[in-house]
């Protein structure tokens, strides 16, 4: 914080956020240059009042006056495209932009990127039906002591490292990379456990048909391909 009053100018990058206690939060990141070297840095987490543009632009004036940093240094503001932040007659960006007459407002590129994404995904069925197939086998082992630790025997049993399964953000797709390296990391040890389990859980039963499925297994694997270089792109983003 010492530093970014210093440079000429900024972009503040926000975005609201949830705490466990439901509480709603802004996160705030600066980007700056200092000499020649450009900047991107985690500053803070503010608790809202409430989620409306007069709160949010409210919290991020006090942000700024309690960090001595001034406001006309503000040369962008990114964040996603919700309306409140982005309507172009009453969103943050505008009412911002009515105390620093030169701000340029900007949809945060990683999100459009996830968005544009996400609605080519909804034309395809087969991938749709991946992504059940993806949020049940997730849902089926976190939220059961009992599956995970007898998935973890059968993993054994079959010689194989059973890597913990992860949950898909419904926009983010960094998340379904993750989510689905584990699934195939795991394929052979979850054949085994859903065919063990099949006669007694329907769950089971639709897991192990959709997994010993040629088609779905081999657009796992080639999906896996694209999620790599996607989430390559999004961290770059």
């Amino acid at each position: 914080m010492e530093k970014i009053p210093s440079a000429n100018f900024h972009t503040l990058t926000v975005d609201e956020s949830t705490d466990i206690s439901v509480s709603k939060c802004l996160i705030l990141h600066f980007k700056y240059r200092v000499s020649f070297e450009y900047k991107t840095r985690f500053e803070g987490i503010i608790q809202l009042k409430s989620c409306e543009v007069s709160s949010i632009v409210t919290a991020i004036e006090q942000f700024y006056e309690k960090y001595r940093l001034k406001l006309h240094k503000m040369v962008m503001f990114t964040s996603d495209g919700a309306a409140v932040m982005l309507s172009k007659r009453n969103g943050v960006a505008v009412k911002l932009k009515e105390r620093i007459p030169h701000l340029v407002q900007q949809h945060c590129v990683a999100h459009q990127e996830d968005l544009g994404i996400a609605d080519r995904w909804k034309e395809v069925k087969l991938l749709q039906d991946i992504k059940t197939l993806m949020q049940t086998i997730y849902s089926m082992f976190s939220r059961s002591t009992t599956n995970h630790c007898k998935f973890q025997d059968i993993a054994a049993a079959c010689e194989n490292e059973a890597i913990a399964f992860r949950s898909l953000n419904e926009v983010r797709w960094l998340s379904h990379h993750f989510a689905l390296q584990a699934i195939i990391k795991n394929y052979y040890s979850l054949i085994a456990y859903f065919e063990e389990m099949k006669s007694y859980d329907p769950i089971s039963k639709y897991c192990f048909k959709k997994l010993k499925n040629n088609e779905v297994h081999i657009a796992l694997e080639a999906l896996n391909d694209v999620f790599e270089e996607l989430a390559a792109l999004c961290k770059i983003f």
